[in-house]
């Protein structure tokens, strides 16, 4: 049985058990260290989650987004609005970024600065998502969720692409 599962049971002490001998077998792998706060954030475990990544960033320097965006939701989650903010930042220009060619960090920013504006301009926030949408094509998720925050594309629009996008991948579709 995996992490995942155990969660999914509400099993949460033997997946965090488990993740966190992972996470001591081997606390340089990013995968390991995702999973192992995936577990303490679905206990709401923030500061928990906020202090693996801080070790897990010392001991790799991160070149890798997801650590600090979940880093970053940890804080947000916190109630450290800022913190948060400030961790999404960090993780705008990493060597490594999302599938979508590090789209949702900005999506996080944008966020950010709906709900929190003193926090996070909400220009600033638009400017690095056009910045982004304008350096490389985003033809898929999670560019169709830049494109309709800034008016690019209607929801209705993004819906049609993203089903011609599978057209000949009915494999794909969980019809569960």
């Amino acid at each position: 049985m995996d992490i995942w599962e155990l969660m999914r049971q509400d099993r949460c002490g033997d997946a965090i058990r488990m993740a966190s001998n992972a996470y001591a077998r081997d606390e340089k792998s990013a995968r390991v260290a995702i999973n192992l706060a995936a577990c303490l954030l679905w206990m709401r475990n923030w500061e928990g989650a906020y202090e693996l990544f801080r070790h897990f960033t010392a001991i790799r320097p991160s070149t890798v987004d997801v650590a600090f965006k979940l880093a970053g939701t940890a804080k947000w989650c916190a109630g450290d609005k800022s913190a948060a903010v400030a961790e999404w930042k960090q993780g705008i220009d990493v060597d490594y970024a999302d599938m979508g060619g590090g789209i949702t960090i900005p999506l996080h920013l944008y966020f950010a600065a709906a709900f929190e504006p003193d926090v996070m301009p909400i220009g600033e926030a638009v400017d690095l998502l056009q910045s982004r949408l304008h350096a490389k094509p985003h033809d898929g998720w999670p560019g169709y969720l830049a494109k309709i925050l800034l008016g690019q594309i209607t929801c209705e629009s993004a819906v049609a692409q993203s089903k011609g996008d599978l057209a000949g991948q009915s494999h794909l579709i969980d019809r569960s």
